[in-house]
C-alpha cells in the first residue's frame, strides 16, 4: 500500500524535478566514492605513522618512495588523507543543500498544484467537499507530503553512500563488519517491527486531527460575533485546545521514534569496538597489534560515519510510514486532478454567442442522485430583459443560478443560448460573459480599485472604467469621501464598510466585467430602501442588450422586472407581476 501510495506520488512530480534528481544520483555517487577513498586513506597513514616498516608494505608509495624516506611518506599521506576528507565534507555539504532545496521546491510545486485543482476542478465537486480537508490538504498535510519527498530522496543518497562506507570496511576487515551489519539489521527490524502498527495509528490520527484543527479555527474565527454575544469563548477554546493537543501528543510520539533509537546505536556500537579490543588486546601481540591498528582506526572512523547514516535512514523510513495517510489524501487529490486535465484537453473549446435566448428544456438536477431539486424545467429569458426569481428558502433557486451560469450541468435535458445546447465546450466562452452577484460578497484585504476590479492586476486596471461602474452602483460618493479615494484598503472582508455598501462593491465588480447577463442573487437585501431604488434605477437604464436576472424575497423589488418566475415544487414557473 506505502509503496503503490509513493508510485502515485512519483507521478505527480514534473519532468523538470525528476532530471534533477537523476542529476543529485550522480552526485551522490561521487560523493560515496569520495567517502570510500577518504576511510580507506586512513589505513597507510596511520600505518606510517605507527610502523616504521610500513612504507614498504604499501602499493605504489615503494615504486616512488626509498624505505628510510618515511617522513616524506607520512607528509605525502597525511595530506592525500586532509585532502580527501576536505573534499569529501565540501560534497556532502552540497550534497545536503541540494537534497533540501529538491525536495522543498518539489512541495511548493505539489502546493501549488493543489490550489490550482481546487480553483480549476469542477463546482459540483467543490461544493460536496469540506473546506477545512482542502485547507489543510494545501497548507498541512502537502508540506508533510515535502517531509516524505526528503525522506525518499535521503534514503537514497544516504543508501549509496552508506553501501559504498560498508564496502570498503569490509575490503578492510570483512569479519568484523559482516558480524556488525547483522547484529545492527537485526536491531532495525527489531525495534521496526515494534513500532510498525502504533506508528500507522499515530499518522491516521495526525491526519485526521489536522483537518480537526483547521475546522476548530474556521468555526471560531467565521463566529466571532457569535462567540462574543453568546460568552461561548470557553467552549470554542476548549474544543480547540483538545484537538492541538491531541495532533502534538501524536507528533511527539513520531518525534520520539524517529530520535531515540539513535542512542541504541550508538552505545552498541561502542560496546562492541570496546569488546573487539579487549578481544584482540588479549590475543594479539604488541607487534601484531601495531599491524593491525591502522584497520582498527579505518573502522572507527568508518562506523563514526555510519552510525549517523543509520541513524538517518530509519529516521527518514518512520518518516514516510508516519506519513502516510497525509501523502494518500494529497495523491488522492493530485491523481483525480490529472484526470480531469486528461479529459479537460479532449474538450474542444467553442465561442457562444447571446442573441436572442435563453432556453431550458425538460432540465432536471440533483445532488444525490436520488431526489431532484429541480425537474422538467421549462422556460425562456429574452436578451435585454430583466427577471424577477422568488420563491422560499430550499427550493432550489441557488441550484437554478448554478445551472443558468453554467456551474452546474444538468443531468437531464439542456440549456440553450439561443440555438445552441450550452456544453463542456462552450462553458468557458459562457462563463465569460456572466457576472455573479451573491448575497455575500468576498473583500480581499485589498484597495477599493484591487475589490472593483477583482482578479486585475493593478497596473492593468482601467481606473476610470472603475470609476463609471461605482457611480452606477452608487458606491463612488463614499470611496472619494474615504482617505485614500480608490487606493485605501477596505480591511479583511470589508470590515469597516457596512453590509449595503460592501453589496455595492459586488455589483460595481459585476458591472466592471461588461457581462451580457448579471445575476444578483439576493444582492440588494442589505441595502436601505433609498440606495436599493437608486441601483434598480441605474440597473434600468443600463444597456438594453444587457440581461438581468434578480433573486428577491422583496416583491416591491422586483416590480419593474418584465418577467418573474417562481421556484416552487421542482419547476420554475411565471407568476403574474
Amino acid at each position: 500500500m506505502i509503496i503503490y501510495t509513493l508510485k502515485k506520488l512519483i507521478k505527480q512530480i514534473s519532468s523538470k524535478r525528476k532530471i534533477q534528481f537523476l542529476f543529485l544520483l550522480l552526485f551522490t555517487t561521487f560523493s560515496a566514492l569520495l567517502e570510500m577513498l577518504s576511510i580507506y586513506s586512513i589505513v597507510p597513514f596511520i600505518g606510517l605513522v605507527t610502523n616504521e616498516d610500513y612504507v614498504g608494505n604499501i602499493p605504489y608509495i615503494k615504486d616512488f618512495l626509498v624505505t628510510d624516506d618515511r617522513n616524506k611518506a607520512v607528509m605525502i599521506y597525511g595530506l592525500l588523507f586532509s585532502f580527501l576528507y576536505i573534499l569529501n565534507a565540501i560534497s556532502r555539504i552540497f550534497l545536503i543543500y541540494c537534497t533540501a532545496r529538491l525536495s522543498k521546491i518539489t512541495t511548493a510545486e505539489l502546493s501549488i498544484n493543489l490550489y490550482e485543482s481546487k480553483l480549476y476542478g469542477s463546482y459540483s465537486n467543490y461544493i460536496v467537499e469540506n473546506s477545512a480537508n482542502i485547507i489543510s490538504a494545501i497548507t498541512q498535510k502537502v508540506y508533510d507530503t515535502g517531509k516524505v519527498l526528503g525522506a525518499i530522496i535521503n534514503i537514497i543518497s544516504g543508501g549509496i553512500i552508506f553501501l559504498s562506507i560498508i564496502a570498503i570496511l569490509i575490503i578492510i576487515n570483512p569479519q568484523v563488519m559482516i558480524i556488525s551489519i547483522l547484529f545492527f539489521t537485526i536491531l532495525y527490524f527489531s525495534i521496526s517491527l515494534l513500532t510498525k502498527k502504533r506508528i500507522a495509528e499515530s499518522s491516521r490520527i495526525i491526519h485526521l486531527s489536522q483537518n480537526d484543527v483547521v475546522k476548530c479555527l474556521q468555526n471560531g474565527i467565521g463566529a466571532i460575533r457569535n462567540i462574543i454575544l453568546d460568552k461561548t469563548q470557553n467552549f470554542y477554546t476548549k474544543l480547540f485546545k483538545e484537538k492541538s493537543f491531541n495532533l502534538a501528543r501524536q507528533s511527539a510520539f513520531i518525534q520520539f521514534i524517529q530520535s531515540s533509537p539513535r542512542y541504541i546505536f550508538e552505545a552498541l556500537g561502542v560496546c562492541l569496538f570496546v569488546i573487539l579490543l579487549i578481544y584482540w588486546n588479549a590475543t594479539k601481540s604488541e607487534e601484531e597489534f601495531l599491524i593491525i591498528f591502522p584497520t582498527l582506526a579505518a573502522l572507527a572512523i568508518g562506523s563514526q560515519r555510519i552510525l549517523p547514516l543509520l541513524n538517518a535512514l530509519y529516521i527518514n523510513i518512520v518518516t514516510i510510514k508516519s506519513s502516510f495517510a497525509q501523502v494518500a489524501a494529497v495523491t488522492d487529490i493530485l491523481s483525480n486532478y490529472s484526470l480531469s486535465k486528461k479529459e479537460n484537453i479532449k474538450i474542444k473549446k467553442k465561442d457562444i454567442n447571446f442573441k436572442n435566448l435563453i432556453s431550458f428544456k425538460d432540465v432536471s438536477f440533483s445532488y444525490d442522485k436520488r431526489s431532484n431539486i429541480l425537474q422538467d424545467v421549462n422556460f425562456e429569458i429574452k436578451k435585454g430583459s430583466i427577471i424577477g426569481i422568488i420563491g422560499k428558502t430550499g427550493e432550489g433557486k441557488s441550484t437554478f443560478l448554478d445551472l443558468l451560469t453554467g456551474l452546474l450541468e444538468p443531468q437531464k435535458g439542456a440549456i440553450y443560448i439561443d440555438s445552441c445546447k450550452l456544453s463542456k465546450d462552450e462553458c468557458d466562452s459562457w462563463q465569460s460573459k456572466v457576472s455573479h452577484v451573491p448575497q455575500k460578497i468576498f473583500l480581499s484585504d485589498d484597495s477599493f480599485l484591487e475589490n472593483i476590479a477583482f482578479g486585475k492586476e493593478k497596473e492593468k486596471i482601467n481606473k476610470e472604467k472603475v470609476e463609471l461602474v461605482s457611480k452606477q452602483s452608487q458606491i463612488h460618493e463614499l470611496i472619494i469621501k474615504s482617505e485614500g479615494g480608490y487606493n485605501k484598503k477596505v480591511g479583511e472582508q470589508g470590515i469597516s464598510l457596512s453590509g449595503g455598501q460592501i453589496q455595492r462593491i459586488g455589483l460595481a465588480r459585476a458591472l466592471y466585467k461588461e457581462a451580457e447577463l448579471i445575476v444578483l442573487d439576493e444582492a440588494t437585501n442589505s441595502l436601505d430602501g433609498y440606495t436599493e431604488k437608486m441601483i434598480m434605477e441605474e440597473i434600468n437604464n443600463l444597456s438594453k442588450d444587457l440581461t438581468v436576472v434578480i433573486v428577491s424575497h422583496n416583491l416591491d423589488t422586483l416590480k419593474d422586472c418584465d418577467v418573474i418566475f417562481e421556484v416552487k415544487n421542482k419547476k420554475v414557473i411565471q407568476v403574474p407581476k
